[in-house]
């Protein structure tokens, strides 16, 4: 695969399966507690009982709200340290000069630089692995081993060595993921840990829930570094089936452990997070399946490329427009949530970065409805025949399938401005 394929590729997965992973961040409201010493703060993400810390106060958090602090002190004013569930960490300052009517505000609303890149990484990852193995095993290998018949000619034979070059790409693919995400989940961590000021990396791991969300992904990444050392990986039923659960499964703990599931309908939220993120993998993840199977066919010996990229083709088709259909529907869902208002998109720069996504968004999708309407159906006509004027086709695919993946890379760069910003709802 061509570097700049490579790259491309790697830009495209973090775009969709970050795009509603974007930071949450904790606001804040006072109250005089009927205490002199005490006042209740109340805040808009739920906070985790570990790494509360102010100076010359008592933080604690209630058993029965994770949303409320109580803050005991007699100093004017305090200043605390807040991490909340899905791992974002916000600084609180408290003004009890007037007691009977406290204010606060928060300060370090944005990610920095190094916890966004880790996040980005992991998801980047945990993104790829799955969806080009999913779509390796279960859509490409069934297409090479039944390719479409030419009319009034013997059914094409399978290539067994599209599927060692597949295998040797999946391969290749999951080896460099779980480089890429150790690297994202030690960011991450040590991001976390710079911004609490604390060095204890053991209660952040089994005390959190941004800590638990890490240890899975990273159970997973050694699980799938195993697995890839397997031969033939990939296409192999049984180092397929462990990966995939493996990768799967950590991209559903990162979604649990995300903002969706900070909100008050964590339920319907986390739920179409999870959705959105396994739709993301399946359709961006696979497309660098497709593009190593068709890479893979064009090298082959033998005869049949149009029968076998048309079969490829027509089944991984009909998985990515139902991919399409369920991101845009979680996406919409998610876009909502996020935005307090239609005038948000215009008067905030996360709404500003969002506007500006989705508009790419719309012509990556069109991208994609060229493959669908034009490409497939040239592909499907050259595999079985019907006109000879049909089977540049299969040189179109590739091109097609890196456009697709550049204008993807051009969404990035939207998410990771969006990202930085609270979101106004």
């Amino acid at each position: 695969m061509h570097s700049r394929s490579a790259i491309a590729i790697a830009v495209a997965v973090l775009t969709l399966g970050v795009a509603q992973s974007a930071s949450a961040h904790v606001t804040a409201q006072s109250s005089a507690a009927d205490g002199a010493d005490q006042t209740d703060i109340t805040l808009s993400s739920p906070a985790e009982r570990a790494f509360l810390t102010a100076a010359d106060a008592r933080v604690e958090r209630r058993d029965d709200d994770h949303y409320r602090l109580a803050v005991h002190t007699q100093q004017p004013t305090v200043d605390i340290r807040v991490l909340s569930r899905d791992g974002h960490v916000t600084q609180i300052r408290l003004d009890r000069t007037q007691p009977a009517a406290p204010i606060v505000s928060t300060r370090s609303v944005r990610d920095p630089a190094l916890q966004v890149l880790g996040r980005l990484l992991v998801l980047c990852a945990l993104i790829a692995m799955a969806g080009s193995l999913v779509v390796a095993r279960w859509i490409i290998v069934p297409g090479n081993r039944n390719p479409l018949r030419m009319l009034g000619q013997a059914a094409v034979p399978p290539d067994p060595g599209v599927e060692l070059r597949l295998a040797a790409t999946v391969a290749r693919t999951w080896t460099i993921g779980a480089v890429v995400g150790s690297l994202g989940i030690a960011c991450g961590l040590t991001s976390v840990l710079r911004r609490l000021q604390s060095g204890d990396l053991v209660t952040l791991l089994t005390q959190t829930r941004f800590g638990h969300a890490t240890l899975v992904s990273a159970a997973a990444l050694v699980v799938c570094g195993a697995v890839a050392c397997r031969p033939h990986f990939g296409v192999e039923r049984t180092s397929a089936l462990v990966g995939a659960a493996a990768s799967v499964g950590a991209l559903i703990a990162v979604s649990v452990a995300g903002h969706a599931t900070a909100g008050r309908d964590a339920v319907l939220s986390g739920g179409f997070d999870a959705a959105h993120m396994l739709a993301t993998a399946i359709w961006i993840g696979g497309l660098v399946s497709l593009l190593a199977a068709w890479g893979a066919v064009r090298r082959s010996a033998a005869t049949g490329a149009a029968a076998r990229l048309g079969a490829i083709v027509v089944r991984f088709s009909g998985v990515a427009v139902a991919c399409v259909a369920t991101l845009a529907v979680t996406g919409t869902y998610r876009a909502l949530a996020e935005l307090g208002s239609f005038g948000d998109l215009v008067h905030t720069a996360y709404g500003r970065a969002l506007a500006v996504k989705l508009l790419l968004f719309a012509v990556l999708l069109g991208v994609g409805a060229f493959n669908r309407f034009v490409v497939h159906p040239r592909l499907e006509r050259a595999g079985i025949g019907l006109a000879d004027s049909d089977r540049g086709a299969v040189g179109l695919l590739g091109p097609s399938v890196r456009i697709e993946l550049t204008l993807a890379a051009a969404v990035l760069v939207a998410v990771a401005i969006m990202i930085g910003f609270p979101p106004p709802g």
